[in-house]
């Protein structure tokens, strides 16, 4: 009998430290669950954020490319005042040049 009470003594030890062990694993389950949970949340609000991000950068891209025809004309029409000028300022240097050997020639005779 002596025998058979301590047999169930040791059980009843036993099923309490698993009713413990239960128990100590919820809570870390829980724990765990939580953690994910908030992590979820984090990289749901992260992804929130670089879509905002992404689709601003999508609207100033847009906004470029609808802006670069425009700009490019506008340098097309430098480029051709500047050549424009340069033509004139090689016109002037020669008459310049015409000028003072015409001059000069003037001059010896």
């Amino acid at each position: 009998m002596y025998v058979m009470r301590t047999k169930i003594s040791n059980l009843v030890a036993h099923v309490e430290e698993l009713k413990k062990s239960e128990a100590d694993y919820k809570e870390k389950y829980e724990e765990a669950k939580s953690h994910r949970e908030r992590v979820e949340v984090d990289l749901s609000a992260q992804i929130i954020s670089k879509d905002r991000d992404l689709a601003s950068k999508d609207a100033k891209i847009a906004e470029f490319k609808h802006r670069l025809p425009e700009a490019l004309k506008g340098l097309e029409e430098e480029k051709q005042k500047t050549e424009s000028q340069e033509i004139d300022l090689i016109t002037e240097k020669v008459k310049a040049e015409t000028a003072e050997k015409e001059r000069k020639v003037s001059l010896t005779t």
